[in-house]
């Protein structure tokens, strides 16, 4: 509950009563999963929120030698004993960093805008934007674990060809225990120029031209090209893919081995609760406040997030390079 003194002020209303304001909070959290799911950033998941956890980076234990990587000993006697065995243990770690936005009016600005200004550089229409600069920024950090890729497929200095491409489906169709049916489909994230590299090789390959899937190569476009499957292998645009040495480095991995860990803001000691708008699943929080000292309003994101990739030996991965 908010009290209004006199003289009431636009200042004390806006953040409460103002309608721009009062949606805003739905209207960001709608442009983030539209956002989202446009451009395939389901594609990394969530690993948890380490709000009131005591640390900010998770630790995320993997182990090698078991499982598919160890068989049952052939015993040459009834009577025999087997040999205990060991293995190895280690942890991926994904840290927290905070990142932040901010937008502010005068109220000069406001009192005076026409409506095409206010239209524009309305303080509430830049706040609304808060979502494609996230969206921005969860790309950029996808992109820089992809290029961290350290076994690579392709050479340098030279265009992506379907040789490459056959490489690259075989790296994980002959890895040990691979099953699409269980694990999903590989996920190749590339750079616009790559998927043209690689809609050109297959349009030189007559064996591959398939209708439905020139069809959808022709349509990618970056990041909100979408994807589509080849040969087992989901493709995804990406214009934060990096570069080095005038090469792509693009890359390639299983479901679930890039991800995600927040730290929800509801704890922070923010000016004013009840206007503040909290988007937990994204660790982010929007303030919005009013100074009648310099007559500014302030519209402030901050986001506390941290991305990583999981180990090679729990989740195959395969960098994709190719000339710029």
């Amino acid at each position: 509950m908010s009290a209004f003194v006199a003289p009431i002020t636009h200042g004390q209303t806006e953040s409460v009563l103002g309608d721009a304001y009062k949606y805003a909070g739905e209207l960001i959290r709608e442009r983030l999963v539209e956002s989202f799911e446009a451009t395939g950033e389901g594609l990394v998941v969530g690993w948890g929120d380490l709000a009131g956890t005591g640390t900010d980076t998770l630790r995320i234990t993997h182990w090698t030698g078991l499982g598919y990587a160890e068989e049952f000993q052939a015993m040459a006697a009834e009577n025999d004993e087997p040999t205990a065995t060991g293995f190895e243990a280690d942890n991926d770690t994904a840290s927290l960093a905070r990142y932040a936005l901010a937008k502010d009016q005068t109220y000069q600005n406001a009192i005076l805008a026409g409506p095409v200004e206010q239209a524009i550089f309305g303080l509430d229409k830049l706040a609304v934007q808060i979502p494609r600069s996230l969206s921005a920024t969860i790309r950029a950090l996808r992109g820089a674990q992809v290029g961290t890729v350290s076994d690579s497929i392709g050479d340098t200095g030279v265009a992506w060809t379907m040789d490459h491409e056959l490489q690259l489906v075989a790296a994980f169709r002959e890895t040990d225990g691979y099953d699409p049916r269980t694990h999903g489909l590989p996920v190749a994230l590339r750079a616009p120029a790559q998927l043209t590299q690689l809609r050109d090789s297959i349009r030189n390959e007559p064996a591959f031209q398939d209708p439905a899937v020139m069809q959808a190569v022709n349509s990618l476009g970056g990041e909100a090209g979408g994807g589509f499957s080849f040969l087992g292998i989901r493709n995804i645009g990406s214009g934060a893919v990096g570069t080095s040495g005038g090469d792509y480095l693009g890359g390639a991995y299983l479901p679930g081995a890039v991800g995600i860990v927040v730290a929800s803001g509801r704890r922070a000691p923010v000016q004013d609760p009840a206007s503040t708008i909290y988007l937990d699943e994204w660790g982010l929080i929007i303030e919005h406040r009013s100074r009648p000292g310099p007559a500014t309003a302030t519209f402030t994101a901050n986001a506390w997030v941290g991305m990583a990739k999981r180990s090679a030996l729990v989740f195959p991965q395969k960098r994709i390079r190719s000339v710029v």
